[in-house]
């Protein structure tokens, strides 16, 4: 009996499996971190059009010299992804050999722009995945090239994980059976994330227009917080190996980190006809006991972080405690433009792309 979904299949023309650079990394290394972007490129510029080239390590116990690979497509399974712009696709990629009966593994994939952007989200994958013996991330299986020379990254799909904008971004009908302390949470766990990231010298961009610190980019499941879009990560500048570097610019970036994700958690419930969900956000804001067990997670992450990258940094480059609740205050005013924040927060300009 097949237990390949039903629908059309995509026939992959070519598969193969290839040893793809070692995954397993120390935010500490930078150089490392470069040498496996450069073997990433030179690896993915290989792959010819229309063929999918799979991490040999992933699928050990295919035949790979006569695997064939067939895509189904299944839009069931993007369900809370929808506010994703970069037109991912999910389903299943069944493999099949001379010896093997079908062999489906439930996938994402990604296309990008190009080679060097996914060697970069892939090496970020890796890094998140490196700061835990759990895994952050999502798990790089793999790239397929389309026809025309699109390369895609292919990730193994977890059900599971639930990204921040299926709390602050639902509709309004379902917003409503949300409770004041999924929303609380939600935050609590917002923060932790990104305290980790700026712990172990890493930010979501740090940059308030075009940044990637926003809801639908940090995730949970029922095990961990997960980091679910690399593409914009970056390392902040370091002073030598284990050391952040004393540097004005970092601090700039931390705090348009934190900006970004204030204003994304309201930014949908600021558009809405009927912004129930608005004002009882703005509520929960306004407490500052709870702006402060905010706080509270954002530095426990950050002290997480470091002790997981085994970074030490000048304390003031992170948010002060005042700084968070100024942030705050302008991201329960909807009426301000969230994009000319960092002129009244900032001490200098961000730079942007």
């Amino acid at each position: 009996m097949s237990i390949a979904f039903s629908g059309e299949s995509l026939i992959i023309p070519k598969t193969s499996f290839g040893a793809y650079p070692d995954a397993e990394l120390n935010p500490l290394r930078l150089k490392t971190v470069d040498s496996l972007h450069d073997q990433l490129v030179d690896h993915i510029e290989q792959i010819e059009p229309g063929a999918i080239n799979l991490d040999q390590r992933e699928f050990l116990g295919v035949q790979a010299t006569t695997a064939t690979a067939r895509f189904i497509p299944n839009k069931e399974l993007g369900k809370g992804r929808q506010h994703s712009h970069h037109k991912l696709m999910f389903g299943q990629l069944v493999l099949k050999t001379a010896v093997d009966q079908e062999l489906p593994t439930l996938v994402a994939v990604k296309p990008h722009d190009d080679t060097d952007t996914l060697a970069h989200e892939w090496v970020m994958y890796s890094v998140m995945n490196g700061l835990s013996k759990n895994q952050q991330s999502y798990l790089q299986l793999g790239v397929w090239t389309t026809e025309s020379g699109v390369k895609q990254l292919v990730t193994l799909y977890e059900h599971s994980v639930q990204s921040f904008d299926n709390l602050f971004w639902l509709e309004e009908q379902e917003a409503r059976g949300v409770t004041d302390g999924q929303l609380a949470r939600g935050y609590e766990l917002m923060f932790f994330s990104l305290g980790i990231m700026h712990g172990a010298g890493l930010v979501m961009g740090g940059d308030v227009k075009y940044g990637d610190a926003t809801v639908k980019n940090l995730a949970r499941d029922s095990n961990r917080i997960r980091f679910i879009d690399t593409e914009l990560v970056k390392f902040v500048k370091r002073k030598n190996g284990s050391t952040i570097a004393d540097d004005p610019q970092t601090a700039d970036w931390y705090k348009a980190d934190v900006m970004q994700l204030f204003a994304s958690s309201l930014e949908r419930a600021n558009s809405a006809d009927e912004p129930v969900i608005l004002t009882r956000l703005e509520k929960l804001l306004a407490d500052e006991m709870f702006v402060d067990r905010i706080y509270g997670h954002y530095q426990c992450g950050v002290s997480k972080g470091g002790e997981r990258s085994g970074l030490s940094s000048p304390a003031h480059l992170y948010v002060p405690a005042d700084k968070f609740t100024k942030i705050v205050k302008a991201a329960i005013d909807y009426e301000w433009n969230r994009f000319e924040v960092e002129k009244l927060l900032l001490t200098r300009n961000i730079p942007t792309r």
